[in-house]
């Protein structure tokens, strides 16, 4: 072991004894880079970039000429921030169970208002801080590289005029970045401050977001001491009490006019289309005045139309004010209260007129209590007296209602229209809710009173609302149809009264729908029924590959049924637009309509299987397997749709032709997807498979032209001169109406009988061909007549023989 270390050892030291001696390590040491020279501008190229650095700066320029003054954009700033400041001292430090939910949600709104201006006018700055960046960028590179290009030209002994004008150019671009630093820096302060008011709006709205949270949980909570408790603590002050809604109703106003003031051009809009939408109502109530507009006294949906037309100006009240989101989207709680009393007052005057002295009285009160509703919300706190307020409000809503709901009373009458029904068997809730109110108000429950109050008076008069807009509307439907069915040709003369019920139960269900939601937001059950809808809808089955959802099932159903709505809609729209108005060849109407509606069918149908999960890959494999089903089982009725698809873009057989196909004669009434619909004459409907049409022979008698040629045969006794005879049938047959003169009739002698001379009538008629043919052999036998011409009588000889051979 230990020689084989050592001759290890020696084997490493000779070989390190035969290896050639190394170099001495040397130490590498790094040259440093001479920097990069500045880049410059050659002498001959100074004029053209000084005009072209000249350019960039007076677009710089520009911009500050197109935007605002650091004064006055800071001044605007200043204010939008004492605005929000004043809407988040309360939120912030005030106490927030003291004020009603109402309260607490249109605090919440003006907030969120505040906050989406500020963040507009923030983007606005971050979008001019980018702008003002990237040009100081811009600036310094320039700076830097025209030094670059002065220090060279003097270098280079330039002529002295490019270094004046290498001079010149710098001086411009300090001047230009100075400024636009300060403007720079302007607005970065400026976007601070936004951004940080910002933050604290948003902590405001949590807080108060948080609180109606929490009272929402306490509902159903005595919230406060009963109300004998309270005003035995801190009285009751019904001056304060009515100064205090004299001061909502100005703070109302107040924020409608403050709305209006930023919102110049919503404004302008809407009195325009106010405008507009008052004189129409003007026109069409001069119109009527002159007797233009008629109707049956006994037809209710046409006398139920003139309501508008008959108080114009009211009218237009009420339509500008619904259309108001239109023209505001973000209106502040305030406004959208203002715009409801308007239409509330000019609906009330709008049906004074036709409603009787207890439902009168029942709306004049709901109203009442609907503007105390909103003036009361708007306090800043609900104190016993403000309590008392809500109780009287509760008490009178119960009284009245309670007298009209009684046996006997004038919300009891079950006599109505059924759309009716429904809702007056619901009025006994309303004093019950009433009652609940007063009741929970008395015990401490304030929150609840409060809600029960104000969302059945808000509900009940939405509902008033509806039905007057759902009668106007129904009329104005009313009306349009029958004016346009008396224009159309055939189509909508026939269906008018179904359009008419399609398009009313379209607007009774979307105005019920509507009225329903808003009913369930005002009693802040929406959240409750959304989430419930959504856990519904979310059940789910897996079939094969496929996860078909309920939701996606109630979509399926929903696209089917708005698929068939619009193949009936434009059907009919076709018909009274198109159709009406401008002539077509024959059958080209009815092949529109069949395309047209197959078209909607199909679309509808592949995206109502796209909703519910269907995969258009899935959809070629169905193909593939409906291929395979008509090959074996199918091929006659994809033989009978192809040929209907044929007939109606060839058209040899029109809706309306006289066909006979086979032993079948009679009217083509309808060309189907499989199969075509003949009446014959005798009232009998047969239906024959299209595939017969192509495959078969068919006469169709009225292909090119309507005209059909009649043939007449008559025969008289002899002894009668034929041309006489022809002269009288000619003069017969000319006085019929209905017989063409183009071709002209034509009457021959057709020969000799045994007993009678025979004559042929040809002639062309249009239509009712047989009735024509019996008239015009009645007119002949009239005319022959009268000339003493006899009809054939036919005789015969007798000949007897003796068979026998005896005598006789």
């Amino acid at each position: 072991m230990m020689r084989a270390l050592l001759f290890a050892l020696w084997l490493g030291v000779a070989a390190l004894a035969a290896s050639p001696a190394s170099t001495p390590a040397q130490t590498v040491t790094e040259t440093p880079r001479a920097p990069e020279p500045t880049p410059y501008y050659p002498p001959d190229t100074v004029p053209d970039e000084a005009a072209a650095t000249a350019a960039k700066l007076a677009a710089i320029a520009k911009s500050f000429a197109e935007s605002d003054e650091s004064e006055t954009l800071a001044a605007r700033i200043a204010r939008q921030i004492a605005s929000s400041e004043k809407l988040i001292s309360e939120p912030l430090t005030g106490d927030l169970s003291q004020p009603s939910l109402q309260r607490l949600r249109s605090v919440r709104d003006a907030l969120l208002r505040e906050k989406r201006a500020l963040e507009k006018e923030a983007a606005g700055l971050e979008a001019a801080l980018a702008y003002d960046k990237e040009a100081l960028q811009e600036l310094d590179t320039l700076r830097t590289k025209w030094r670059a290009t002065l220090e060279h030209a003097r270098a280079s002994h330039a002529p002295e005029a490019i270094a004046l004008r290498a001079e010149e150019t710098l001086a411009q671009l300090a001047t230009t970045y100075k400024r636009l630093k300060k403007r720079y820096d302007a607005t970065l302060t400026l976007y601070d401050r936004l951004t940080g008011q910002t933050r604290r709006i948003q902590q405001a709205v949590e807080r108060v977001e948080e609180a109606l949270a929490r009272r929402g949980t306490e509902l159903f909570a005595l919230d406060a001491p009963n109300l004998f408790a309270t005003l035995r603590e801190e009285g009751f002050h019904p001056l304060t009490y009515a100064k205090n809604l004299y001061g909502a109703g100005r703070y109302i106003l107040e924020q409608a006019r403050l709305f209006f003031a930023a919102n110049l051009a919503g404004l302008y809009g809407h009195l325009l289309a106010t405008l507009l939408l008052g004189l129409t109502l003007l026109y069409l109530h001069l119109k009527k005045g002159r007797g233009r507009y008629t109707y049956d006294e006994n037809d209710k949906r046409a006398k139920e139309a003139t309501l508008f037309i008959d108080h114009p100006f009211a009218a237009t009240i009420v339509v500008a004010a619904l259309a108001s989101p239109l023209f505001y989207p973000d209106r502040p709680t305030p406004v959208g209260e203002l715009f409801a009393l308007l239409a509330l007052g000019a609906v009330l005057f709008i049906v004074r007129p036709a409603l009787n002295g207890p439902v009168r009285l029942f709306i004049y009160t709901l109203s009442l209590l609907f503007a105390l509703t909103i003036l009361q919300n708007h306090l800043p706190a609900v104190d016993a007296t403000v309590r008392v307020g809500w109780l009287a409000m509760a008490l009178v809503l119960l009284a009245v209602s309670g007298w009209l709901a009684r046996p006997g009373g004038a919300l009891a009458d079950r006599h109505v229209e059924p759309r009716l029904a429904i809702f007056l068997r619901l009025t006994p809730l309303i004093p019950l809710l009433a009652l609940l109110s007063a009741a929970a108000n008395l015990l401490g429950a304030v929150n609840l009173a409060l809600k029960l109050l104000s969302a059945l008076v808000t509900s009940l008069l939405l509902l008033i609302l509806f039905m007057v807009l759902a009668r106007i509307f129904r009329g104005l439907v009313a009306m349009l149809v029958r004016h346009r069915a008396r224009e159309s040709h055939r189509l909508v003369r026939q269906e008018a009264e179904r359009i008419e019920n399609y398009l009313v139960f379209l607007i009774d269900t979307g105005l019920l729908l509507y009225w329903g939601y808003l009913v369930l937001k005002q009693f802040d059950l929406l959240f409750f029924v959304e989430e419930w809808w959504r856990h519904l809808m979310a059940h789910s089955w897996q079939i094969g590959r496929v996860t078909v959802s309920l939701g996606a099932l109630v979509d399926f159903l929903l696209v089917l049924a708005l698929t068939w709505f619009l193949t009936r809609l434009v059907t009919v729209l076709l018909e009274l637009e198109l159709f009406s108005r401008y002539r077509f060849p024959r059958g080209v109407p009815a092949a529109i309509q069949m395309i047209v509606r197959y078209l909607i069918i199909t679309v509808g149908v592949v995206f109502a299987l796209t909703v519910l999960g269907v995969r258009l890959t899935d959809l070629s494999l169905i193909a593939g397997a409906l291929g395979v089903g008509i090959g074996f089982g199918l091929r006659n009725i994809m033989a009978n749709f192809v040929s209907g698809l044929l007939l109606v873009f060839e058209r040899p057989v029109q809706q309306g032709d006289v066909v006979q196909v086979g032993q079948v004669f009679g009217d083509v009434q309808k060309i189907g997807v499989r199969a075509t619909t003949i009446k014959t004459y005798d009232g009998s409907e047969v239906i024959v498979p299209n595939a017969d049409f192509i495959t078969k022979e068919v006469t169709n008698w009225t292909l090119s032209s309507k005209s059909r040629r009649v043939k007449l045969t008559y025969r008289v006794a002899p002894g009668a001169h034929p041309r006489q005879v022809i002269a009288l049938i000619g003069e017969a047959i000319e006085k019929i109406d209905g017989i063409r003169s183009d071709p002209a009739p034509k009457i021959l002698f057709d020969g000799f009988g045994d007993y009678y001379l025979e004559f042929v009538v040809y002639f062309w008629v249009d239509e009712r061909v047989l009735d024509i043919k019996s008239e015009a052999g009645i007119a002949i036998f009239k005319a022959l007549e009268s000339a003493g011409i006899r009809m054939p009588t036919p005789h015969s000889t007798v000949q007897y023989e003796n068979i026998t051979g005896e005598k006789p």
